[in-house]
This record gives C-alpha cells, structure tokens and sequence, in this order.
C-alpha cells in the first residue's frame, strides 16, 4: 500500500498513485504518524537503486520547500536533476558527489540561488546553440563563468559577431576552450581569458 503520513502527504508510493490515476484503479494506503524522509529513502534503497528522480519525486511528495524551489528552477531552465546539482556545487564550491549525497538525504539547500538563478539567465544567452543544454557544455561554460573578471556583457557582444564557431565538441576542455580562445578573448590585446587543453588550465 501508498504510505501517508499524518497530514495526507504520500511518503512513500507516488509512483503508485500516479498510475492508479491513469488506470482509474483505486489507490490503497496506509496512514504512518511521523514518518521521515530518512525512513522513506532507508525502506526503498535496501531492495533497489535509487536514482535523482526518485530522491526528488520523494522529497516532492514530502513537500520539502528547498526540492519544489530546486524542481521550479530545473524546469524553467530545461536543465537536468544531476546537472543542476552539479552547478550549485560548483556555486557552493564543492565536489558533485558530496552535493550528490547531500541531495539523496533529503538536506539539499538552494543555498546560492541568486547566483546559480543569474547563470542560468546568462546560459540562455546561448540558446541558438542547439548543444547548450549538454552537460559538457554548462559544465563548460559554468567553469568560465565562475573565473575572477569574466563579463557577460563582453561574452554577449563578442556572440553577435562569433555564433558561427560554435560546433558540437566531445569534451568539457574543448567546450572551454571554444568559449574563451574562440569568443571571449577573440581578437582582444588584454583582459582576456585563454585556456589551454593541453594542460588543461586558464592563463591570461
């Protein structure tokens, strides 16, 4: 059965519910006075692996604030669970797989939301780019993003004239380097930022 905690939310079964709904079945359940999250991930990871979506699908159902906040952000962005993870991690300067972990738990925060919200707004700036929602290259563009002196307003202008040399690449330096040897720094004396896939490292 649908467990249900003491204020009707599901804790444990949304998926069941959801294709009850669609099947015009009834929904069987259980009420359970105090039941935590912590219980409902422990119940479900003995038997099978859980993914982000699950962990998310079970912090919604808990109606836990900080996951509808990150789950409105995903959506209005278009960006993936691990991805927009990955990029509050990199906000919050952690590892992903600790972010990750935290996220499993049920104790994710926004915590830099304006930071990680003006990204994605600045991430639009590349929708003519049909590659810009690949991990590659937001993990690509959010390293370039997070360097000291990097300005959207340059990287913006130097688009209007540079769209062309965007092409599908393999990896997140090539990604980079595209970004700041072929757009950002393109024919600039100073101030620009330059990456090497050698060495994978920025210079200036």
């Amino acid at each position: 059965p649908v467990i249900l905690n003491e204020k009707g939310q599901v804790v444990d079964g949304a998926h069941r519910v959801m294709a009850c709904e669609e099947l015009g079945l009834p929904v069987y359940f259980i009420v359970v006075e105090g039941y935590t999250i912590d219980q409902v991930i422990r119940a479900n990871t003995t038997s099978v692996v859980w993914s982000k979506k699950d962990f998310l699908n079970t912090c919604l159902g808990q109606e836990l604030p900080e996951y509808i906040k990150f789950n409105n952000i995903r959506g209005s962005y278009g960006l993936t669970i691990n991805d927009l993870i990955k990029v509050f991690a990199q906000f919050q300067g952690v590892p992903y797989y600790k972010e990750g972990m935290v996220f499993d738990q049920g104790k994710f925060m926004c915590a830099n939301e304006e930071e990680v919200v003006a990204f994605l707004e600045c991430l639009k700036d590349f929708d003519f780019f049909d590659q810009s929602r690949r991990t590659s290259f937001i993990q690509a563009f959010v390293r370039v993003y997070a360097r000291e002196g990097y300005d959207h307003d340059r990287m913006v202008k130097k688009l209007e004239h540079r769209e062309h040399v965007f092409k599908k690449m393999s990896t997140i330096d090539e990604y980079i380097a595209l970004l700041c040897n072929q757009v950002y720094s393109y024919g600039v004396a100073k101030g620009g930022i330059y990456y090497s896939i050698e060495s994978k490292r920025f210079h200036l």
